[in-house]
């Protein structure tokens, strides 16, 4: 689930690379971890070596942070299945959280679309709501979120304002600026009701957040069964949560009230 995309000598070369660190190490055989990092190199690099640009400190609590807060959202949202929570740091990436989408459904639902929106800020609102500030880690986050954003409402038919109309169908001579303004508004505040969302929920859990967070600090990688549980039951949640989420759907029905278009 974690390969998608990946052509077969890729995967060849995640296998082999995950027989020879088990060789390296001594094991007995090839372990989900030895896998679980092979497949690590082969998408972001190498392991940052010792002593250079290493995060420390406040830097390390941040990142914990910002991981577990995509790690959250993405899980009570329904975004996809989180299978992986990292620190260690890889090639140009501090910290990732894997998630896969449970479904080899090749179309996206509208539904789903909006949880990724949340989980893509989930862990810009988690630095924000523990530490009272945000960071450039942030800033991939956002620029992804914004196309995808961007993309929902002018060419997926995802938009309140335009309805059937597609703006990548309209010849360029007539994209006014009446037209750019209104789908950057329109995008704009999908990404407000999913920093709504990431509030709701980030505020509801923030138990699991602190501890997500503390376990990442002390052992910088979570997956499996120890990492199912910190998520938390989302069925069993949902007495709280869900009315609390239905608060924002509201009043995100009633902002797109105000901007369909005569």
């Amino acid at each position: 689930r974690m390969t998608p995309g990946l052509t077969p000598a890729d995967i060849a070369n995640i296998v082999n690379k995950a027989a020879s660190s088990a060789a390296e190490k001594g094991a007995a055989q090839v372990t989900s971890d030895h896998e679980l990092r092979a497949i690590e190199t082969q998408l972001l690099g190498g392991e940052v070596s010792p002593g250079k640009g290493l995060p420390t400190g406040g830097t390390r609590v941040r990142l914990a942070y910002h991981e577990a807060g995509h790690a959250m959202i993405g899980h009570w949202t329904a975004a996809g299945l989180v299978e992986r929570v990292t620190i260690e740091p890889r090639g140009q990436a501090l910290g990732v959280t894997y998630m896969t989408r449970g479904t080899e459904d090749p179309l996206y639902k509208q539904n789903e679309l909006v949880s990724r929106l949340a989980m893509m800020l989930g862990g810009r609102e988690a630095e924000l709501m523990v530490l009272d500030s945000v960071s450039s880690g942030a800033s991939d986050d956002l620029k992804r979120a914004s196309e995808l954003a961007i993309e929902m409402v002018g060419s997926l038919g995802f938009s309140e304002a335009f309805g059937l109309l597609s703006v990548g169908g309209i010849p360029k001579e007539l994209l006014g600026p009446d037209i750019q303004a209104a789908v950057l508004k329109e995008a704009r505040m999908l990404l407000e009701q999913a920093q709504a969302t990431c509030r709701t929920l980030l505020k509801a859990q923030r138990g699991r957040l602190d501890a997500m967070a503390q376990a990442l600090l002390s052992q910088e990688v979570l997956q499996g069964e120890q990492l199912k549980a910190m998520l938390g039951d989302v069925d069993a949640g949902n007495g709280v949560i869900a009315p609390a989420l239905a608060r924002v759907e509201r009043a995100r029905a009633l902002e797109m009230a105000f901007i369909r278009l005569p």
